[in-house]
This record gives structure tokens, sequence and C-alpha cells, in this order.
């Protein structure tokens, strides 16, 4: 079947389905706040921070539903030890609801499985990946945060989700090129975006030492300054430390794993920046730096 009778198919499915693809109520409070991980190359730690960001707000007394979004090689389901019989390819072609979807994690968060590898389709129709943001975030009144995890790098899908974001967490490694594939990505999503991007908030991954996080954070803000005439603020940096890898295979979050850990104090440090900005309005209204 080809691209288009792919996407011709799924349409017709999606309007079969009511009030969206699979909206079953409308919700009767607050909205969630719509997070979105993104980077501009893969390989960065991006779902492993989202992952134990999610975790970390569970552990604090949010309601998280973490949303695997990447439709080429979503993994969280491995990471936390969960074996699903639907994804969120099932959800998009109709072949499953949210119910039928959605898994109970130990550490309190649910989550919406992604694609794996051979059966994802990263040519999905167009703005489907909006339509799924749109519809769970008003699917019904349990969470309060809706955390994605994106495809790495530039794809339509992707430039969906950050559309309908509230905030933005780039995540990038002290690496030359993936500082610059983070600037690529950036300045593509402003293309597209303009100003409708959401608030970006950044960290820097795998440091040798703080320092080395606000080297790189300065040098990105320098060529985004230069080329782009915008700024970014960094709320933190994580340590490289060899045990990330063994909370991995034993389907552990590494907060979890190590909570006494460098890494798992700088994430959850970050987790209560982003808890205590969206507290204050003052925060919210800053500008970035």
């Amino acid at each position: 079947m080809s691209n288009f009778d792919q996407a011709h198919h799924l349409r017709k499915l999606s309007k079969k389905l009511p009030a969206g693809i699979f909206l079953k109520h409308g919700r009767k409070r607050t909205p969630p706040r719509i997070v979105s991980v993104v980077s501009g190359r893969g390989g960065v730690g991006k779902s492993f921070l989202a992952l134990n960001i999610a975790c970390l707000w569970s552990l604090k007394g949010k309601k998280i539903l973490l949303v695997d979004a990447d439709y080429t090689m979503g993994h969280l389901d491995y990471l936390l030890g969960l074996n699903p019989n639907y994804t969120i390819q099932h959800l998009i072609e109709g072949k499953s609801d949210f119910n039928s979807t959605v898994l109970n994690s130990p550490w309190g968060l649910k989550l919406i499985p992604g694609m794996s590898g051979v059966n994802g389709n990263p040519n999905l129709p167009v703005h489907f990946s909006q339509d799924i943001v749109n519809d769970l975030s008003m699917h019904d009144d349990w969470a309060d945060v809706l955390l994605c995890d994106t495809t790495s790098g530039v794809s339509a899908p992707t430039v969906d989700i950050v559309s309908n974001s509230d905030e933005l967490l780039l995540v990038t490694t002290p690496e030359s090129g993936s500082v610059m594939d983070m600037y690529g990505m950036i300045k593509f999503l402003y293309q597209k975006l303009g100003g409708k991007m959401p608030r970006m908030r950044l960290v820097v991954n795998r440091v040798a030492s703080r320092r080395d996080g606000r080297r790189v954070a300065a040098s990105l803000r320098g060529v985004m300054g230069r080329f782009l005439g915008k700024g970014i603020h960094c709320i933190g940096s994580i340590p490289v430390d060899p045990e990330i890898d063994q909370a991995s295979r034993k389907h552990v979050p590494f907060i979890r794993h190590a909570p006494t850990n460098q890494a798992s104090r700088a994430i959850e440090e970050i987790a209560l920046i982003l808890l205590n900005e969206w507290s204050d309005p003052l925060s919210k209204a800053t500008l970035d730096d």
C-alpha cells in the first residue's frame, strides 16, 4: 500500500471515532500541561531524561501521562520493564482505544507505549501527531502533565507535537556535533512555528562537570543569539554515570536505582526547577535569557 493510500485509509478510520482519534469524553478540569522532550540527534539521553523526570514528578504527587511519541524507535516500555499489547500506532490505526493502550507502571506514572523499529511507520498522515496530543490531553480528568518523548531530529510528527506543547525540554551532550544538531533543530522549529514557539529549557546530559554544562549552554546561546536573535535558558546538566546502563538493564528508572548519585540529584534539581516555575506566576512570564 502506498503512503498516500495508507494516509487515506487512516483518515477514514479517524472519521468513525467521536470528536477525534480516541477522545472518549470531555475533560472537566484544567487541561494538563504538555511538555515535549526533543533533541537534535539520537543517543543523547532524551528518553532517559523523559522517563526519570516523569518518575520524579510522579513521586512529588503529580499525575503523569508519559507518551512515547517516538515513531521510529520507541522503547520507554522496555526501560520500565513493561510488555504492551498495544502501542501508539494501534491508537492511530484505530485498532485500540485509550484504556486498552495505556499502561500503569510500578513507579506511579502511566505510559502510552511507542512504536518499535520494524513495526513503526514514520510516514504518518498530516497533523496526526497534533491530533494525538490534543485528544490525549482532553481524554479524561486524570493527568496533571502530559510528557511527550518525541522522535529525535527534524520530523513532521515532532513539529506537530511541539506546536501543541506548553514547554520544550531540549537535550544535548557536550559533543560538538550534538550541540550543532541541537541548534539546527531549534532553527528549524523557529522557521516552522515562528511566534508560536513554546518556551524552551535546555538540559546538557553526560557532562564531566557543571562547568562543562555551562560552557555548552553558553556556546549554544551564542550561536542562537548571533544567527537567530534568540536566547535559551539552561536549567541544569547531568553528569556521566556508569550505573545508568545498569538501571536500563534492570528496567528500573535511574533515580530509583541510584537515588543518591550525583546524576539523580541533578535530574531532581531540574524537575523541581520546572515545578517551581509552573507554580510561580512571575516565573511563567520570564523570558528566555
